[in-house]
């Protein structure tokens, strides 16, 4: 006598999450440097890696304007840009 199982929720399983992620880091200045990231990694995280004030720049991702909140994506490139303020 022979037996089959068949398994039907392995379609209502998640994706799996790529463990790496590549970023293009455009600053103010003109520096360009490409990292790599864990996946996940939020803007902020970027942000103070590189020891910058979160209130002190804006963030562009993929030319959009966005939160230090906001998770990269694969193949992004984030601009950083000075706010400069003062009379």
């Amino acid at each position: 006598m022979h037996i089959k199982f068949k398994l039907y929720f392995a379609s209502f399983l998640p994706m799996p999450a790529k463990r790496n992620v590549k970023v293009k880091v455009v600053f103010w200045d003109g520096r360009k440097e490409e990292i790599i990231v864990s996946a996940r990694t939020r803007i902020m995280d970027i942000l103070k890696k590189y020891n910058l004030n979160l209130e002190a720049v804006l963030c562009l991702l993929n030319s959009q304007l966005v939160t230090e909140d906001e998770e990269i994506v694969e193949n992004s490139e984030l601009k950083i840009l000075s706010v400069v303020s003062g009379g």
